[in-house]
């Protein structure tokens, strides 16, 4: 027999013995085990957000760590070049000022000068808070590769989702669920 008869007869006889067994197990097995992996994955990819302290567009600097504790956060990696940035800063401003006091947003300019950005924040009447990543670093450290990028970081500092789209309500919804969800609640006393 020549080599590659047996390596097909060796593969066929792993492959039936593989599928034997998931047969054996069950679909109902193997969906648990399949729901568990994505579990484990979307927990491993909850990583603490990086801290960074940036120039803001009204002066002082602004430090995310400052709202650890405070309030969740949506940053925003932007340019005013950017077509999608155009048509979704109005909307994610009209959500700030609807859910003011609840979610925090700053608006991550990418390398661009300050008058620009202001002549830009002020044809559009933003309300949210403006900052600058003159060289790119912070962009860099969230892994950034769009503009009109959206990072949402819990209450806790850490980063629940990124995705290059416009912001809905109903992503401001989720991500104060998400803080309601991670907030413990001190165990009542039963009164007697």
């Amino acid at each position: 027999m020549s080599k590659s008869i047996k390596a097909i007869i060796i593969i066929s006889i792993s492959l039936g013995a593989i599928f034997g067994i998931v047969g054996l197990s069950g679909s109902s097995d193997i969906q648990t085990l399949t729901q568990q992996a994505a579990t484990k994955r979307d927990q491993a990819d909850k990583v603490p957000a990086p801290d960074f302290t940036l120039k803001s567009l009204e002066g002082p600097n602004i430090s995310l760590a400052d709202y650890k504790g405070e309030k969740p956060v949506i940053l925003d990696f932007w340019a005013t070049w950017c077509p999608n940035c155009r048509r979704d800063m109005p909307v994610l401003s009209d959500l700030y000022e609807k859910y003011n006091g609840e979610v925090e947003v700053i608006a991550v300019n990418i390398q661009e000068s300050e008058s620009l950005v202001r002549n830009f924040v002020d044809s559009l009447g933003l309300k949210f808070k403006v900052v600058f990543d003159t060289d790119g670093a912070i962009a860099r450290k969230y892994g950034i590769t769009y503009t009109s990028t959206k990072v949402f970081i819990d209450i806790n500092g850490v980063v629940q989702d990124t995705f290059p789209a416009d912001v809905t309500d109903e992503d401001f919804q989720e991500l104060l669920a998400t803080e309601k969800e991670n907030t413990t609640t001190e165990p009542q006393t039963p009164q007697t």
